[in-house]
């Protein structure tokens, strides 16, 4: 989210404590969905770049980052 609403298609990092990091992107609704079989400790990060509010200014970069124990899916619809 960002200013209140969701980010479409916008990249995040899926970093899990043990395996490869991936790239996403979030869906429609600013949703990204983690790929099944994760599990433990998984950080997910993203960032926007703010252009520079005035000719000669600085770029603003906000970084987001979130971390939670993943569990492994049981069977059965959810």
């Amino acid at each position: 989210m960002r200013n209140g609403r969701p980010l479409a298609g916008y990249p995040v990092t899926v970093r899990p404590a043990r395996g490869e990091r991936q790239n996403l992107l979030t869906d429609h609704d600013g949703w990204v969905r983690i790929p099944a079989g994760k599990s433990g400790p998984v950080m997910l990060v993203a960032a926007t770049l703010d252009p520079p509010k005035e000719p000669g200014g600085r770029f603003v970069t906000n970084n987001a980052s979130v971390t939670f124990e993943a569990e492994p899916a049981h069977g059965g619809a959810h």
